[in-house]
């Protein structure tokens, strides 16, 4: 009997494909005979991220929608250069073939493609509100799993589609209510991240809130370990900032144990992207979130705003000028750093996901209804 082909089509960010990863583990758990590609970019973030999985990579040609109309033909011939290459794999496969768009701009021709080929296609939507390729994608995808009930009116009459079943995570991230004691989570740990790709926003604005901190009310981080993850970009500007500084500061560029990273720590400072909200709710975390200020729906605000409401997190604007989003920073901490606060957010946050949503993807994907 041939065996199945997995295709997870998207990629450019660990927002995107983390949530892929999740549901190809679970599949490959449950057949081990199935064959599962990742139809990414060419970005390195992708190779990164992928390195230590055993699947095949098979990077795109495809590029963003382009701004400037002059390199709107380049896009289009890179776009048809991946509906060719969806072609050829989908056709290489004497077995079942299903595809799944992840989001973002790798996944249209992709799903298109499967689409008219007749095969199974589903996609995820992890966002509150979808960005403008899933909006696009939409009337391809056979399934659309959304994180978030909030998110079902978003897609109009495609809404049938869509199932509410929390977003992928990957096992590591998966920790039991019995776990999260007031002990447990009094680790006074500060973890700081912007993000797979980093976040210099939230990077400069941290750093200016401890120096605010240290010559104020030094006492407020007293005893506390600060582990600041700063991207590859801003390590050199990060490691700097923390000379001038008189905490326990550990600075990675990147993090391939974030689940453990995660299970260390306290409380977060990050961004609000879907995947990394769906990993502290796993977990049971409490955090303080930065939403991305540069998407014009503002979808990382209204991924926030779910968690604020709940009570699982306080949310810092970023009004992309430091020592506003610094003094934000300082008053949230204020109410953060100390034990109860703490517990409190991370037992709300263990309530808002679903840990089961990977193994529940995982087996409409594997359904031949």
């Amino acid at each position: 009997m041939a065996s199945n082909l997995y295709i997870f089509a998207g990629g450019g960010s660990g927002g995107h494909l983390y949530p892929g990863i999740s549901v190809a583990q679970q599949i490959a758990c449950r057949q081990p005979d199935s064959e599962i590609v990742f139809l990414c970019t060419s970005r390195d973030i992708d190779k990164k991220i992928l390195a230590g999985f055993p699947w095949r990579q098979v990077p795109q040609p495809i590029t963003p929608v382009p701004r400037n109309p002059l390199h709107t033909l380049r896009f289009w011939q890179n776009w048809q250069k991946s509906c060719q290459l969806t072609r050829q794999l989908c056709r290489s496969s004497k077995g079942r073939v299903v595809v799944c768009g992840l989001g973002g701009f790798a996944s249209g021709a992709a799903l298109k493609t499967a689409h008219q080929l007749g095969l199974t296609t589903a996609m995820l939507n992890p966002d509150v509100l979808p960005g403008k390729a899933n909006r696009y994608c939409q009337k391809y995808a056979d399934k659309i799993f959304v994180q978030w009930p909030e998110t079902l009116n978003e897609f109009g009459k495609y809404a049938s589609r869509c199932v509410v079943t929390g977003s992928p995570v990957r096992s590591g991230y998966v920790r039991e209510l019995t776990e999260l004691t007031h002990d447990k989570l009094d680790t006074h740990e500060l973890l700081i991240f912007g993000g797979s790709l980093g976040g210099h926003n939230v990077n400069s604005a941290v750093l200016t809130a401890l120096g605010i901190i240290q010559e104020t009310e030094p006492e407020l981080l007293a005893g506390w370990k600060i582990v600041h993850i700063t991207g590859g970009s801003d390590y050199e500007f990060v490691q700097s900032g923390y000379t001038r500084l008189p905490y326990q500061a550990e600075v990675l560029n990147y993090c391939h144990e974030m689940d453990q990273r995660l299970k260390q720590a306290s409380l977060v400072i990050c961004r609000a992207g879907a995947s990394t909200l769906a990993e502290l709710s796993a977990i049971g975390l409490g955090s303080i979130l930065m939403p991305y200020p540069y998407h014009k729906d503002q979808h990382q605000m209204k991924n926030a705003e779910i968690f604020r409401k709940r009570g699982a997190a306080f949310i810092v604007k970023d009004t992309v000028n430091d020592q506003q989003t610094a003094a934000g920073l300082v008053t949230t901490l204020r109410r953060c750093l100390n034990k109860d606060a703490c517990y409190n957010m991370a037992l709300a946050a263990k309530g808002i996901g679903n840990s089961q949503a990977s193994a529940n993807i995982a087996a409409e994907l594997m359904s031949e209804k």
